[in-house]
């Protein structure tokens, strides 16, 4: 099939299309998670956090524009968010885990990006939380790109 085709119902729902999907679920999760933390249970997110809310929030609508068009191209709209959310989220990770003599200037008074405010199971933090989301959505989005690229139904 050329590549400007339109994929036929055969191929519309190939495994890069459900990997994307997968992505997507996992970003419209975590906004829900994210807005529930600061909304319902009226927790103050950090100013990394806010950073971090500014890159997986817009995947949500990305990634399902994307499935719903059958765009193949959305890896590569998404995949920017996702790695720089990816970054931040490590950045984050770090400074709540490795104790640093100075606070981080990029932080509030209010609420320090350091401090962890919920701790499940004893040992998974939101940072840590924001690390293994923003990891499956890069490895799924990388998984889906290589799939669509070796697929029969993307050759020439």
């Amino acid at each position: 099939m050329n590549i400007h085709e339109r994929p036929s119902a055969d191929d519309l729902f190939g495994i890069s299309w459900m990997l994307v999907l997968v992505g997507w679920s996992i970003a419209a999760l975590s906004m829900i998670r994210a807005l529930y933390l600061s909304e319902y249970l009226r927790i103050e997110p950090c100013v990394i956090c806010w950073y971090l809310r500014l890159f997986m929030f817009p995947l949500t609508p990305v990634l399902m524009v994307g499935l719903f068009l059958f765009d193949r191209h959305v890896v590569f709209y998404a995949l920017p968010l996702a790695s720089a959310g990816w970054l931040i989220s490590v950045i984050h990770l770090l400074q709540t885990s490795v104790t640093t003599p100075v606070e981080a200037a990029s932080c509030s008074p209010i609420m320090p990006c350091s401090e962890t405010q919920i701790m499940w199971m004893g040992f998974v933090a939101v940072p840590l939380l924001w690390v293994a989301v923003f990891s499956v959505i890069n490895v799924l989005l990388i998984a889906a790109h290589f799939s669509r690229a070796t697929s029969r139904e993307y050759a020439a």
